[in-house]
């Protein structure tokens, strides 16, 4: 074999490598477009998914943080327009004036209207869950009553005192009082309690107040309506 055999069989040697080499070249970048379009496919399944309940938490989101105002109604034997503030969502088959505690949306405020002037004000300055209150007469007695004619009695709770993220029955709360018209707010009961229930004894000018601590130890406490001066009882 002469010289230029062995040059023309060293080529085709090198032709032969770099075609081999050119197949598993291609072979691997078709087996890794594979791949890779597979992998994008399974993230782009993730990611609509992930929008959609992203989407879904937003709406339900917007939803909780939503504010709406319920049914006016008036204050008796006052010039006043009282409109209840709710967030959350709104739930049209139920009277927006009197219900306090549903799974929707939850009483944090309330605007007081002055129909002979113009004037306005929200009772608290800031958000608030308010459980209970005798303003719009569900408790026709005490509203009505001679002892409590120019005042509003609010259970309110002012603060997440278990820290889930949520003003409600299970944070301590508070028994507030205004005046008709919102003003003069103050808060009547002492702190890291909660408030069971009130009461108007009107024969012997007195608030009843039920209530129990974390331990569930229950007391009443027995305020004088002239002197708010209170008279405590351990129920033990």
């Amino acid at each position: 074999m002469n010289k230029f055999d062995k040059f023309a069989e060293f080529v085709w040697k090198i032709n032969g490598i770099c075609l081999l080499i050119g197949i598993i070249v291609c072979f691997l970048a078709i087996f890794g477009g594979l791949i890779f379009e597979g992998v994008r496919f399974f993230n782009r399944s993730d990611t609509t998914e992930s929008l959609v309940q992203n989407k879904k938490v937003s709406k339900d989101q917007n939803e909780k943080d939503k504010i709406f105002y319920g049914n006016a109604f008036i204050v008796q034997s006052s010039p006043y327009i009282v409109i209840p503030i709710f967030k959350g969502k709104k739930n049209t088959e139920r009277d927006l004036t009197s219900s306090y505690k549903n799974e929707t949306s939850n009483l944090i405020n309330y605007f007081f209207i002055n129909k002979l002037k113009n004037e306005q004000k929200k009772l608290f300055k800031f958000e608030v869950s308010i459980l209970d209150s005798d303003i719009d007469n569900r408790y026709a007695s005490n509203v009505n009553s001679q002892c409590l004619a120019n005042t509003i009695i609010y259970k309110v709770v002012t603060n997440d005192s278990n820290r889930d993220g949520h003003l409600n029955n299970k944070d301590y709360s508070f028994l507030f009082l205004s005046n008709l018209n919102g003003g003069a707010l103050r808060s009547l009961t002492p702190e890291n309690k909660y408030i069971d229930y009130f009461k108007s004894d009107c024969t012997d000018n007195k608030l009843i107040v039920g209530l129990h601590d974390n331990n569930d130890n229950s007391e009443i406490i027995i305020y004088d309506l002239k002197t708010f001066k209170p008279l405590e009882y351990n129920l033990k």
